[in-house]
């Protein structure tokens, strides 16, 4: 070929395609049970988040680094059906309502093949979450309706075992912490809240 420009813009499409092929791709399908661990858990139960992503795989011997997304919904009953605040020298009554949000998560993490069968996994995800949730005060005989919007933002840590049960399909079993600040809202302005829990998880690679 003439145009040596030319012949190493070839050359180097090729290597490019080539490496886009060799890139693996996988679907996950969680749920995340998060119990909460500061003062929500007096107010509502373990959460349960079913939760679709989609990640970027890239292997190298026995570990295969990974980056993604993930899309969920968490909702979470109240703990008790009625809760008793000392508010003003007085017994205010609270009766609680579901709790729900929408989360976006992106994830960077890794798997290592502990065998040919079994995958230690591990990682760390930032979420964001759009939180609501609604509540009745009943005080003096008076019924007060309050809702409550934040948006909550921060750090999950993970790690858990995965089994391959066929070539390219997985099942699998995490455990994570999750730390988050949210916006404002019924326990205050830029206040942390915590979760710990598992997700069950079923993946499959294309």
């Amino acid at each position: 070929m003439k145009n040596p420009f030319l012949t190493l813009l070839i050359f180097a499409l090729l290597i490019s395609s080539q490496n886009l092929l060799a890139q693996t791709n996988m679907i996950s399908f969680k749920t995340y049970f998060e119990s909460p661990l500061d003062e929500q858990k007096d107010y509502f139960n373990t959460a349960t988040a079913p939760t679709l992503g989609y990640y970027s795989l890239d292997s190298y011997k026995r570990k295969t680094s990974k980056w993604g997304v993930e899309l969920g919904f968490s909702k979470a009953g109240p703990a008790t059906d009625t809760v008793l605040i000392d508010s003003d020298n007085n017994t205010e009554k609270r009766v609680y309502k579901q709790f729900q949000s929408i989360n976006l998560q992106l994830s960077k993490g890794a798997d290592f093949a502990l065998t040919s069968r079994f995958y230690l996994t591990y990682g760390l995800q930032f979420t964001f979450r759009y939180v609501t949730y609604d509540y009745n005060i009943i005080k003096n005989n008076y019924v007060n309706e309050e809702s409550i919007l934040q948006f909550r933002a921060g750090g999950m840590p993970k790690a858990g075992l995965k089994f391959r049960v066929f070539k390219e399909m997985y099942i699998g079993l995490e455990a994570f912490y999750l730390l988050s600040i949210n916006s404002a809202g019924e326990f205050g302005e830029n206040t942390l809240n915590s979760y710990a829990g598992i997700s069950p998880l079923l993946s499959v690679k294309f």
